[in-house]
């Protein structure tokens, strides 16, 4: 027979367990798969846990924006440099992030917020899935791209004299093709609430001065927009010059769209996304 004592004691450490399972689920990784014997039903008690300098987060994923460059002399492609680019063209591109959306519409509402200077906005597709005709793609443009990619094309009849100029701005995804990514938010949406904004080549520190804008577009074209800029989150405490995290919580569904520009020398930017919270939308 146990005491009173013995009996609170139980139902204070009972309490306490019930507590904790309910916080242990709640922080359970998004994308923690199943993984149990062969024929079992157990779920795995891996998760992933906070660290410092990460904020608390249920999944994590990373893109890598590439900017390409090549000539068009005689139907082949040649891929060339930045510093090799026409005078005309030593400009800057812009990238769009999710938007599926506007996307839909060949980003038709991001490109008036985003004029280009001597280059033509092309039309925006996936590779593996749309056809890009236009611009007749040979093996040397094909070499750097990969199935699940999202392309944002841009032309130019610069330098002339028989020779065009095409810009490839390629958005991929580390964990998953991207497109699956941006075909998941037309139904799935998440909450981010970090970017780890990184840039590989020090050299081009200066891509931290482009702002990053954050857009909106209801169901029936009702447009909000807001922008940070990436310079106000440097730490003077932060040692790795070419990393700066942008503590930005918001939701991500199909009418909502990232987008900035990218200095023509800037041939890849890295942004890795964390996650705050996952709504599954199933049917």
């Amino acid at each position: 027979m146990l005491t009173q004592a013995e009996q609170n004691l139980l139902r204070q450490l009972h309490s306490k367990a019930k507590n904790f399972d309910s916080f242990e689920s709640y922080f359970e990784h998004a994308d923690a798969p199943i993984v149990s014997p062969v024929g079992g039903s157990q779920k795995s008690d891996t998760s992933v846990m906070a660290s410092k300098g990460n904020p608390a987060f249920t999944a994590q994923f990373d893109t890598q924006i590439f900017l390409n460059y090549y000539t068009l002399t005689g139907g082949a492609y040649t891929k060339i440099a930045p510093s090799a680019l026409d005078a005309s063209l030593k400009t800057k591109l812009p990238v769009f992030l999710f938007g599926h959306a506007d996307f839909s519409a060949g980003f038709t509402k991001m490109k008036a917020q985003y004029p280009v200077v001597g280059w033509a906005y092309g039309i925006p597709g996936v590779v593996g899935k749309d056809y890009f005709t236009p611009y007749g793609f040979d093996a040397t443009v094909n070499a750097d791209l990969q199935s699940g990619d999202m392309v944002l094309p841009f032309t130019s009849a610069a330098p002339g004299t028989g020779t065009t100029t095409l810009a490839l701005v390629v958005v991929r995804c580390t964990q998953v093709a991207y497109a699956a990514l941006l075909q998941s938010i037309s139904s799935d949406r998440f909450v981010m609430n970090m970017i780890r904004y990184v840039l590989p080549d020090l050299t081009q520190l200066a891509q931290y001065s482009q702002q990053l804008g954050v857009y909106y577009q209801s169901l029936f074209g009702k447009f909000d927009s807001d922008t940070l800029s990436p310079n106000s989150y440097k730490k003077p405490q932060q040692l790795q010059n070419g990393i700066i995290d942008i503590p930005l919580k918001r939701g991500i569904a199909k009418q909502d769209c990232l987008a900035s520009y990218v200095i023509y020398t800037n041939v890849e930017t890295d942004l890795s996304f964390f996650v705050y919270s996952v709504d599954k939308v199933t049917n």
